[in-house]
């Protein structure tokens, strides 16, 4: 199993980084969720022909235009990544080969072919990891996470605000009481930041789902915990018109050992409703996508069917299921990022665990509106792969990235892949 693993079923606390004190902050799931990375309904875009990369990738999947690995002699990975309007993309990682510690966030600036424009790590002699990352108005980043704070059974949420050339602008530590994370950021309208993760050391439970609203300087505007006595965890998040919505898994409530878990709160975050999806045994929900008409798409893992798969539930604005699917694969799956495109369909990132050898194979699949899988593209090197995350591209293709021990420099590379169609299958006009 590699290092970024994501979650699994019947395998306790999530893995997040192994070795690490955090393999318990969002504990409920194996998994992590990376959430997607603020942005509500369809991704910010500059000249994006977000019809093309609908029309292109109903004919089928993608090929690989290039693949980049990033890191050294240690482990390394990416957790997210996102296109940047004014060209080429940014991604959120941990590194392990570089830093001052064991374990260092690790931000780096990538032009549009993949080549290291600039790169910076954040973090103390001990470990520190990044889940998230959001694009801020000023063109500057922030990034979510966990810092231990000198044990393996104390740790911290961690948000670090940047200018657009990495420079920390401010920075907060909340928690650490006992074991607390991020795991979710969206960037907000007025300059301010939401967080979303989960806390030990707080709510009313083991672990509880954890919101908290910052404004633009960084000051804590608001702090709420959800859950109930067993384990509670939000691995996304995004802001709507009239308040937030958080994705996740709960065990205080629903069928089974864990249940997909959605709660929608007001602008102050106060719960309005929440609602549980999944059967007998453990379900996550690791993306959550607003949509268009006031529903949500939520994509993670179900192990309530004959085999454990990615699953796909769509709802509507009050919660109710419109949809499920599971996305097909030989073995059993994850999935961990998500895109809505132009017709209303979806693009989902994740992983397919062998439980023979436990290699991990990367996957890229392709939803309708409907919920209809159109394709499913697996990119296996031989060992550890993983994607992480995902985003559309201008020339209607996509960019995911995550983690490979199936080549690089070390024992697992940051990794990127550019996936595009050739000129002759591009639709007519």
């Amino acid at each position: 199993m590699s290092d970024t693993s994501a979650r699994g079923t019947g395998m306790g606390p999530r893995r997040w980084f192994a070795g690490g004190a955090i393999v318990c902050v969002i504990a409920v799931a194996l998994g992590w969720w990376l959430s997607r990375d603020g942005r509500v309904g369809m991704p910010k875009g500059d000249n994006v022909d977000w019809k093309a990369a609908a029309a292109r990738s109903v004919q089928g999947p993608p090929d690989v235009v290039w693949e980049k690995t990033y890191g050294g002699a240690k482990i390394d990975a990416a957790r997210a990544i996102l296109r940047l309007p004014a060209g080429g993309f940014v991604t959120a990682a941990r590194t392990r080969s570089s830093g001052a510690g064991k374990d260092d966030i690790w931000l780096l600036r990538l032009a549009a072919d993949g080549r290291v424009v600039w790169q910076k790590t954040f973090g103390d002699s001990g470990k520190n990891w990044a889940t998230s990352i959001a694009l801020m108005d000023d063109g500057g980043f922030a990034l979510g996470g966990s810092t231990e704070k000198g044990t393996a059974s104390h740790v911290a949420g961690w948000v670090i605000r940047t200018d657009k050339v990495g420079k920390v602008k401010w920075q907060k530590e909340m928690g650490g009481i006992r074991l607390d994370g991020i795991t979710s950021l969206v960037a907000l309208p007025d300059g301010g930041l939401l967080a979303a993760g989960s806390t030990s050391s707080k709510g009313a439970g083991g672990y509880d789902a954890w919101l908290l609203r910052f404004d633009a300087a960084g000051e804590l505007e608001f702090e709420k915990y959800y859950g109930g006595k067993e384990e509670d965890s939000a691995f996304a998040a995004v802001a709507l018109k009239d308040g937030y919505a958080l994705a996740g898994s709960t065990s205080s409530k629903g069928e089974g050992e864990g249940d997909m878990w959605l709660v929608r709160l007001d602008r102050k975050g106060k719960l309005l409703w929440d609602r549980t999806y999944g059967g007998p045994l453990y379900e996550v929900a690791n993306v959550l996508l607003a949509l268009p008409d006031g529903g949500f798409l939520l994509a993670g893992h179900s192990a309530s069917g004959p085999k454990p798969l990615p699953w796909v539930v769509r709802v509507d604005r009050d919660g109710k299921t419109v949809w499920t699917q599971h996305v097909p694969m030989k073995f059993e799956g994850w999935a961990n990022d998500g895109v809505r495109l132009a017709d209303g369909g979806f693009v989902l990132v994740g992983l397919a665990k062998d439980a023979k050898d436990a290699d991990e194979n990367a996957w890229l699949a392709r939803l309708d509106a409907k919920g209809k899988v159109l394709w499913v593209k697996i990119v296996a090197n031989g060992k550890d792969d993983n994607f992480l995350s995902v985003d559309l591209l201008p020339d209607g293709g996509f960019v995911a990235a995550g983690f490979t021990n199936s080549k690089g420099s070390g024992n697992g590379d940051v990794w990127l892949v550019r996936f595009g169609y050739p000129k002759k299958a591009n639709p007519k006009k």
